[in-house]
């Protein structure tokens, strides 16, 4: 592949200064000693089965000319005797990457075109865990153990490789790795052994971020690319895995799949040849390039270098929402004096007037607490003058937005934000999943407003476990348009009380195939009024701020234990001074 010098020099200068810059305490990993990590040594962690484990054999171009900067760590002891690679040391990445017995994976061509397109002041290191034939469970730490007791020999072989604990090999080299570099991505190829099960998505989101928390990483900072299987097209066994493999971006803060299409693949149908593998790899990094790109400052992109900064607008009208819990993807554009705009979202500055309730960086908004938060948004354009936007951002649990609401949590579905309407399949759940336990233990009650009545047999379901088997509490919606669900002494299907200071996820679930149109959704104390500062819903237009005060007269953020009083002030004037008790 040929470079652009254009983008290449641009990125070069731009990269090097940006990897130089101190770390936000938001995104710093630490966990070395002495000068720690490395901010221009870029860790990815891969996981996978065969096709990430290397199943084509490795050739000598594939031998030839790896850079000194790209470097693997060693994993298995298994490996000492044959190649010297010791567990937790780095080496230069000449194949094969993943075991000494393994072959060519993606991460090989990865690296090298990593490499080949970034400044040379970066280095590349991979951490890798795979194994042929593993279910995805092999990488969940409760069912790992299962796992290993129902496999045939050859497999628990690859188990053994990885003392039987391939997610804590993961973990322990993550944390390992860390101490070096900056970890700034996840490259997973699995799907072959978990063919088709409708549940894989959400098995692999609970993995994803389990491992973001087990190494202290922010999901919005940390994104996971994906690849497909061999295509329909090249005659692949399991291509209908791939429109499971497509779900997933729904289902993460930052995702992408990476096409397999026109990758050629071996005789079994199940997996590349040699040049497949070469072609995965090269566009698991064109991606990752896409990425670190968009962080580019303005005045190193050529096409707009002469311009100037005109305005800052958002991408989208209205009022912003972020749920408490989780993430929401938002655009701050630099409309230019000609017309043209530039998404300067990553490349902005922000002052966050309630920092405790809200954060903003890698293009999204985290939500620790309910409640409207005002934030001024400032860019310096390649002129050298900054402009500045200011703008309204409501934290609310369970927000009905395009982009953080989920309606294929379970099976295929749909969301309309301008109808407020789910499409889900029999069966199948949509709402909302927390990247963090949310915490709802200030609320006695979820308060549901809908359009019309729902289809029979639709239930709301709460879950304080993120498995996808993990029993929820269930509750029917009946025929009501007005449902007020209680929270206080909520039992889970399996009789355990719902452990409300850890919720993961939430939402409706239809016996049928149809639609579920909602006007408001919100927790609530009093079964009428939501938990959040500001009102949620259609009285929300009419309320200028709203301030909790606790029992001995301190103004607080959120709802405390006790007694608490909310005054409301009114757009015409008038204040509403209302008395709740949580218990």
């Amino acid at each position: 592949m040929r470079r652009n010098p254009t983008i290449l020099s641009a990125l070069r200068m731009t990269l090097t200064a940006a990897c130089m810059a101190v770390l936000s305490p938001a995104s710093a990993q630490t966990g070395g000693t002495g000068e720690g990590p490395d901010p221009n040594f870029h860790i990815y962690i891969c996981f996978g089965q065969s096709n990430m484990e290397g199943n084509a054999a490795v050739e000598q171009q594939d031998r030839e000319n790896v850079p000194e900067r790209f470097r693997v760590m060693g994993i298995s002891a298994g490996d000492t005797p044959h190649n010297g690679r010791v567990p937790g040391q780095w080496y230069k990445a000449v194949p094969p990457l993943c075991r000494w017995n393994t072959g060519l994976t993606p991460a090989d061509y990865f690296g090298r075109e990593l490499c080949a397109q970034l400044p040379d002041s970066i280095r590349v290191g991979i951490v890798m865990v795979a194994l042929g034939g593993a279910s995805i469970d092999v990488f969940d730490e409760d069912k790992e153990a299962a796992e290993y007791e129902k496999a045939p020999d050859w497999f628990r072989g690859f188990m053994d490789a990885y003392d039987r604990h391939p997610y804590a090999k993961l973990v322990k080299y993550g944390r390992e790795a860390m101490k070096s570099g900056v970890i700034k991505g996840v490259l997973l190829h699995q799907g072959c052994t978990n063919n088709g099960q409708q549940d894989w998505p959400e098995r692999v989101r609970r993995i994803y971020t389990r491992l973001m928390n087990d190494l202290n990483l922010d999901a919005a900072d940390v994104p996971l690319m994906a690849g497909e299987l061999l295509s329909q097209e090249q005659g692949g066994a399991c291509w209908g895995h791939n429109a499971l493999i497509a779900k997933l971006p729904q289902m993460f803060p930052r995702a992408a799949v990476i096409s397999s299409a026109g990758c050629p693949g071996r005789d079994d149908h199940l997996h590349f040849l040699a040049e497949g593998y070469r072609m995965l790899g090269r566009r698991y990094a064109q991606q990752m390039l896409t990425w670190l790109r968009q962080e580019m400052p303005l005045e190193a992109q050529a096409d707009a270098a002469a311009n100037r900064v005109a305005k800052l607008q958002l991408g989208s009208t209205g009022t912003l929402k972020a749920p408490v819990g989780g993430y929401a993807p938002f655009t701050l554009q630099a409309v230019m004096e000609d017309g043209s705009v530039v998404d300067v979202t990553q490349r902005a500055t922000y002052e966050v007037a309630r920092p405790e309730r809200l954060s903003i960086h890698s293009g999204f908004l985290h939500a620790a607490a309910e409640g409207p938060v005002s934030v001024k948004a400032s860019f310096r354009g390649p002129d050298g003058k900054e402009r500045t936007l200011k703008f309204e951002v409501e934290c609310t649990t369970l927000p009905l937005q395009a982009g953080v609401v989920d309606a294929s949590i379970v099976g295929f579905g749909s969301y309309q934000p301008t109808l407020g309407s789910f499409a889900l399949q029999a069966g199948g759940m949509g709402g909302w999943l927390f990247w963090r336990p949310a915490d709802w233990s200030a609320a006695n009650y979820v308060v549901v407003k809908l359009r019309r009545a729902a289809p029979g047999g639709t239930t709301f379901e709460v879950f304080d476990d993120d498995s996808s088997d993990a029993p929820a509490y269930s509750y029917a919606l009946g025929s009501s348009r007005t449902i007020v669900i209680p929270l206080a002494d909520a039992t889970r299907t399996d009789g355990v009380g719902l452990q409300l200071a850890q919720i993961c996820k939430a939402g409706f679930r239809m016996a049928s195939s149809g639609s579920l149109y909602l006007s408001d959704i919100y927790l609530s104390v009093d079964g009428e009024t939501s938990t959040g500062i500001a009102a949620v819903g259609a009285d929300a237009g009419s309320v200028v701020a709203q301030e909790i005060y606790a029992a001995d007269g301190r103004r607080v953020a959120s709802l405390e234990p006790g007694l608490n009083v909310v005054m409301t002030r009114k757009a015409d004037g008038s204040v509403e001074v209302r008395k709740l008790m949580l218990r």
